[in-house]
């Protein structure tokens, strides 16, 4: 199962709530993905580290768009749009 959070950047207040209790809570079999705006606060790097998958989404490339369509090991997935880059890549 994925759990989906897109524009992220409107949920900043719930940050330390989703990264300290609802992602340790997480089955085996969830993955967690979050899009939005901006790269995640360095707290996701420093908590999860190797599990965390953190992909830019601008000029991503198809078979870069591809791999992220397969399962994957990852505890969870976020996705940014850097600067002023449109919502909507066509996954």
């Amino acid at each position: 199962m994925v759990l989906v959070l897109d524009s992220y950047e409107q949920l900043l207040l719930l940050d330390s709530w989703l990264r300290q209790e609802l992602v340790p809570g997480l089955r085996d079999n969830t993955r967690l993905a979050l899009a939005g705006r901006e790269p995640p606060v360095a707290a996701w790097i420093s908590d999860f580290g190797d599990p965390l998958a953190v992909v830019p989404l601008a000029n991503l490339a198809a078979a870069d768009a591809g791999a992220l369509r397969r399962p994957t090991t990852s505890l969870a997935c976020i996705l940014y749009a850097p600067g002023d880059y449109p919502y909507g890549h066509g996954l």
